[in-house]
């Protein structure tokens, strides 16, 4: 077997599997590929005449009868790309408004096929382009062709442009795929190379190549329009479409970018097995959703929680089931997932405040009610302190009515933490009485961590503002100063002055200081360095009320090994 024939059949093979996978995607948008695979024909009856002509190349039978067969293909294949770039310009084109075109190819193979007696088409057959002697028809042929492969070039370029800004390596390939047979029997039939009739099938394993690579694996032929791709990567939700296997049919750069922190994402990739095994989102819980959308029949959207280090996210998800175009089958879920973190954060704030301000309502009662109690704790024992003789006795009522004062402080401490807690009350607000309360109040997580608590203040200094935040302010970074040491021991100094108008308080441990990877963002996220016992908020909130409820302003200095020093500075109004 020659080297042209084995060509020629490895062409064939090409084409038909070629085939053979587009009736299997056939469902998925039977116009396009419909359209394809009638082109795939085409080829094969193509270069099915050209094998039988390289079989019998030195049989009786006139080589120029095999040649005829390949017309029959090949009058047809310009009109199909032309159609194919019609349906790949808008997808819901009447194909139908082209059938009139059919008479042309129709017009030539008749003339071809009757050859012999008129000779229009070949004066005289020849394998070799260069001892061919072309007829008028052939060359009315050749126009008719060439316009139609450049009309499809004109309108798939226009198209990719219009859309994506510059030509999309899917339409490339595709255009690429039929300049190379056209470029090369153009110049063959003009002999400007030297060539033969067996040029064309060798270059059309080369667009067999582009096209599969094109429709298969960079999906030209993707349900969604290149425009409709176009919007969707700038929308500012993810979209997501998955086949019945898992398979990602289409995703947006919104939803690539968006998970790209936990793991990677493309199209043509399977979701569940990126999915399986990661405790992220549990693949069972996605799968079940879907299945419950599919069996209502109707969009239904759901909420996931995923966390992983310090990827903390909710995500609102409509899951819609795509239905084929013909018959109840679905055969893809569309997923729109909305970021829904701030939203639901933003919920807690609020609920928070709610309930802190029903809190703070309850705390003047309840300390009323401690307190009227305990005043008459007090009476009693001042009463018995009178007629009591006895030096145990006198001192039994002593440690009584201490412990009676000190509950007292205490509650009125509280009290005036929690009394406008989620208001925005401003009233005068003394730092020095401020720190004591914070003193009594944070005794026990002292004495926990066995760390002195040292406050020195120069001048009394009174500021304008809600007493409650300054309070939660303070307390929230002697707390984080406390906790520091992690139970080691040591001291903590709050500190107070007044500089240029400007009441400045600073709190000062000596511990480990802050990790230089955590530095750039203690005011600007969410974050924490204690694991599961920590939430967070404390110096993000600290920041955001210091600077938005008194226009002041929070910093830190810091070195490792050697503590932290937080600087909070407040205008004086």
């Amino acid at each position: 077997m020659d080297g042209i024939l084995n060509a020629l059949i490895v062409s064939l093979c090409a084409l038909v599997l070629m085939m053979t996978n587009l009736f299997k995607h056939k469902k998925e948008d039977k116009k396009i590929y419909t359209a394809f695979i009638v082109l795939c024909i085409t080829f094969v009856i193509h270069l099915g005449g050209l094998i039988l002509q390289r079989l019998f190349i030195n049989s009786y039978v006139n080589p120029i009868y095999f040649d005829y067969i390949t017309y029959i293909g090949g009058s047809f294949t310009p009109l199909i790309f032309f159609i194919i770039s019609k349906v790949y310009q808008n997808s819901k084109v009447n194909i139908k408004r082209y059938k009139w075109m059919v008479l042309i190819p129709l017009f030539f193979i008749v003339l071809v096929l009757t050859n012999d007696l008129h000779h229009l088409f070949y004066i005289k057959y020849d394998v070799n382009y260069a001892d061919t002697v072309f007829g008028p028809i052939l060359y009315m042929f050749a126009v008719y062709s060439y316009s139609l492969y450049v009309a499809t070039m004109i309108i798939l370029a226009r198209k990719s442009i219009r859309n994506s800004g510059i030509f999309s390596i899917q339409t490339i390939l595709i255009i690429v795929g039929m300049l190379i047979p056209l470029l090369g029997n153009f110049l063959g039939i003009m002999n400007i190379i030297d060539s033969n009739i067996y040029l064309s099938p060798i270059l059309l394993i080369i667009t067999s190549i582009c096209f599969y690579i094109s429709i298969f694996k960079l999906k030209a032929l993707n349900v969604i329009p290149i425009a409709t791709k176009t919007i969707i990567d700038n929308m500012t939700d993810s979209f997501i479409v998955i086949s019945e296997d898992g398979t990602i049919a289409d995703i947006n750069k919104t939803c690539i970018e968006k998970f790209a922190p936990l793991m990677e994402l493309k199209q043509n990739d399977n979701l569940y097995d990126k999915l399986k095994g990661k405790k992220t989102l549990k693949l069972e819980d996605l799968k079940n959703d879907i299945k419950e959308a599919i069996d209502k029949k109707s969009t239904i959207t759901k909420e996931y929680h995923i966390q992983k280090n310090e990827y903390d996210k909710y995500f609102e998800v409509d899951i819609q089931p795509i239905k084929a175009k013909s018959g109840n089958e679905y055969v893809a879920m569309l997923l729109l997932i909305r970021d829904v973190t701030q939203a639901k954060k933003d919920i807690e704030i609020i609920t928070k405040n709610e309930n802190l301000v029903i809190l703070g309502e309850l705390a003047g009662g309840v300390a009323h009610d401690i307190n009227t109690p305990i005043s008459a704790i007090k009476s009693g024992v001042t009463m018995l302190k009178t007629v009591s003789k006895s030096e145990d006795e006198q001192m039994l009522l002593s440690s009584m009515d201490r412990c009676a004062d000190k509950i007292i402080a205490l509650v009125n401490s509280l009290r005036n933490q929690i009394r406008n807690i989620g208001s925005d009350t401003v009233t005068d607000i003394s730092i020095t009485n401020t720190l004591s309360d914070i003193k009594l109040i944070l005794n026990n997580e002292l004495k926990k961590n066995n760390v002195e608590l040292v406050i020195n203040t120069e001048n009394e200094i009174n500021l304008k503002g809600n007493p409650t935040k300054l309070s939660q302010v303070i307390t929230n970074i002697v707390t984080n100063a406390i906790q520091a040491y992690d139970k080691q021991g040591g001291k903590v100094e709050v500190t107070v002055k007044e500089e240029k108008n400007n009441a400045v308080i600073f709190v000062k441990d000596y511990a480990s200081g802050i990790p230089e990877s955590v530095r750039p963002y203690i005011f600007k996220n969410i974050l924490t360095t204690k694991g599961v016992s920590g939430t967070g908020f404390g110096l993000y909130l600290a920041y955001s009320v210091i600077k938005g409820t008194f226009g002041g302003d929070i910093t830190f200095e810091t070195e490792t090994g050697k503590g932290t020093t937080f600087i909070i500075s407040i205008p004086i109004k």
